[in-house]
């Protein structure tokens, strides 16, 4: 009889020793992955409350479409300082076209952060929304949805739809 408290002791010390080593190991494997995956981290993207669903969708399939040598715009973008004939046009296209009809100011261009002029005027979408005064994307409107995506650290690429009819 004294033989199976021990048996029984030690069996529940195996368990209890290998539980310790599976959660450190389960620890240690979290910490590690991470650890390593912060320096992967996916685009930053932020959006108004006022979202249009249906507008940010397009937006973000807009910046996933490949051009002819199989890049994202998304990529091209991070490399170049303004829209090119190709996502250009397909902005307009999408946005202007589609969007223009809900809302009477559309607008989709490059913001770096810099205070002076920090919209990039490009010939498909003008200079900067006309509701914006004084050229500063971010300014008080009272109706207007805006979506953005940080290219890198100096720039981000804007979606801004005002006024809606």
């Amino acid at each position: 009889m004294s033989n199976n408290k021990k048996a029984q002791i030690g069996e529940t010390m195996t368990w209890v020793v290998a539980t310790l080593v599976i959660i450190t190991i389960l620890a240690v494997s979290i910490f590690i992955s991470t650890a390593f995956l912060n320096k992967y981290k996916r685009p930053s993207s932020s959006y108004s409350q006022a979202a249009d669903i249906l507008g940010s969708e397009s937006f973000y399939s807009y910046l996933l479409t490949n051009n002819q040598e199989g890049n994202s715009i998304y990529e091209q973008l991070k490399t170049e300082d303004n829209l090119n004939d190709f996502n250009g046009n397909l902005g307009v296209s999408i946005f202007k076209n589609f969007y223009g009809k809900e809302y009477n100011d559309v607008w989709l261009g490059i913001i770096f952060s810099r205070t002076l002029l920090p919209a990039k005027s490009n010939a498909f979408f003008d200079n900067h929304p006309s509701s914006i005064k004084g050229g500063d994307i971010y300014g008080r409107v009272s109706d207007y949805v805006l979506d953005n995506v940080i290219l890198n650290e100096d720039k981000t690429i804007n979606l801004y739809l005002g006024d809606k009819n």
